[in-house]
């Protein structure tokens, strides 16, 4: 899998609005990026201050977009679980 494969894989899953690769105009973005000195991949996020954390680092572009479309597919499920737990709450609360 390369970069534009990504793309279009979490285009697929609705979730391109929340992983802008290497787009600075976000409030906090994450970033994959080749170090061309060390010569690996970088994935980390990036804070509206410029701070770096969760930093993951790969040795081929293609594990690189594996792991962060396997990210996606996972937060994808947690917002649904965390979702329909709040549909079944108020649906059939009994007031």
């Amino acid at each position: 899998m390369k970069l534009k494969d990504l793309y279009e894989a979490i285009g697929h899953l609705n979730r391109k609005h929340c992983y802008y690769l290497n787009d600075l105009s976000q409030i906090s973005t994450n970033i994959l990026e080749y170090n061309k000195k060390k010569k690996f991949w970088e994935y980390y996020l990036l804070d509206e201050r410029g701070g770096k954390s969760d930093f993951k680092t790969f040795t081929t572009e293609e594990e690189a977009c594996e792991y962060i479309l396997k990210e996606a597919i996972e937060n994808i499920k947690i917002m649904r679980d965390a979702y329909m737990d709040a549909v079944k709450r108020k649906y059939l609360r009994k007031d």
